[in-house]
This record gives structure tokens, C-alpha cells and sequence, in this order.
């Protein structure tokens, strides 16, 4: 199944819709401005997707992880490195313990953040699905980037084969950085095709 460049193209559209949602989300938590780089649509398998986190973030990472099904089903990933956590978590709770690793209120805290970002996400997706999403309650985990992916799966199934829409941000002025992951499986994607070729064909 080819992804082509006019397909990636109209989807990278509609993801910077739902990027600018969820950065003025961060950007009210944070007081920050968030920047972000245009997303990118990859063809992952399960190392694949490892190495490239790898590369970007580090070998050690923090990931909230929701589940979501419906018109499109998948797994929309906030994944950055501990730092980055920590640093985020920082700036939203005043009470902050100071340890030098996530507790246990850090984690709700970050559950929360990637509740909104993720769900500003997934919810354009549907939107452009024309149909209903369901949320799973997401959770987190803080380990080696290989461990964290070999974790992930799609319908009940391991990861093997997957479309990762990737979009980079940056909250200025602080050291966060970290990605916001968008999986599915080959029936989602096949799915999200038929729409995307349809924007192409009405825009002709």
C-alpha cells in the first residue's frame, strides 16, 4: 500500500490542525509558547520505531499511552525524555516534591497533559473519519525505548508493522522537547486513505 506524497501531504494538514489545538492546550498549562515541526508520516516496524525514538529523544523515555477505537483505531503516544518530564511537570504543579525522578503525583500530572494533548489529536482524526472515537484511560511508563515499543500493541496484537504520524514540539524558553506518536494498524490506515484520497479528489 503506497503512501504517497500528495496523501502524506493532506494528512499533514489535517494533523497541523490538531497540533495547534493541543500546543495552545500546552501553551495555557505552561505560560510557554510551543513550537512545533511539521509531522511526518513513517513506515515503522517494531525496531524501526524504536531507533528513531532512540535517535530523537534518547534511550531512556517517559510515555503516556492511549488507546482509541471506532472509525479509526490506534494508539496516540506522548513520549519524551525523563528531563523533559520533569521540567513540564515543573512548570504546571507548584507543589512539586523536587525529587530528581517522576513520583507518583508527577505521573498524574503528566496523565492529564497527554489526556489533552492526545485527545486534541485523535478527536480531529475523527472528525475527519466523520465518526465516533472512543477513549481508553490512558497510562504511563518510564523505561528503555526498545522495552517501551516492544509494549505497544494494536488490537490486542504485538506491534509489528505501523503507520507513525510523528509531529516534534518545543515548549521556548525551557529544555522540553518530545513527540507526539500517532499508530495504526493496516485496516485504520486503509480506512484513513479512502478519506484522505477524497480531500484530494474535491480539492481537483
Amino acid at each position: 500500500m503506497e503512501f504517497s506524497e500528495e496523501r502524506k501531504d493532506a494528512l499533514q494538514e489535517v494533523i497541523n490542525i490538531a497540533f495547534h489545538r493541543a500546543a495552545y492546550s500546552l501553551s495555557e498549562l505552561t505560560q510557554k509558547r510551543v513550537e512545533l515541526k511539521a509531522p511526518e508520516v513513517y513506515l515503522f516496524s517494531t525496531k524501526g520505531l524504536g531507533d528513531f525514538l532512540k535517535n530523537l529523544l534518547g534511550a531512556e523515555l517517559v510515555m503516556v499511552n492511549q488507546f482509541f477505537s471506532g472509525s479509526i483505531s490506534g494508539n496516540a503516544l506522548l513520549i519524551m525524555d525523563p528531563q523533559s518530564a520533569l521540567t513540564l511537570v515543573e512548570l504546571i504543579s507548584e507543589d512539586r516534591s523536587g525529587l530528581p525522578r517522576l513520583d507518583e503525583g508527577d505521573r498524574e500530572v503528566l496523565l492529564e497533559i497527554g489526556n489533552i494533548l492526545l485527545n486534541a489529536y485523535v478527536g480531529t482524526l475523527g472528525n475527519l473519519m466523520k465518526g465516533n472515537i472512543a477513549f481508553y484511560i490512558p497510562n504511563i511508563r518510564v523505561d528503555s525505548v526498545h522495552a517501551m515499543v516492544e509494549s505497544i500493541s494494536l488490537d490486542g496484537q504485538p506491534l509489528q508493522h505501523a503507520v507513525a504520524v510523528v509531529t516534534e514540539f518545543v515548549v521556548k524558553a525551557t529544555n522540553i522537547t518530545g513527540c507526539v506518536v500517532i499508530i495504526l494498524g493496516i485496516t485504520s490506515l486503509e480506512k484513513l486513505i479512502e478519506v484522505l484520497d477524497k480531500l484530494l479528489q474535491d480539492k481537483e
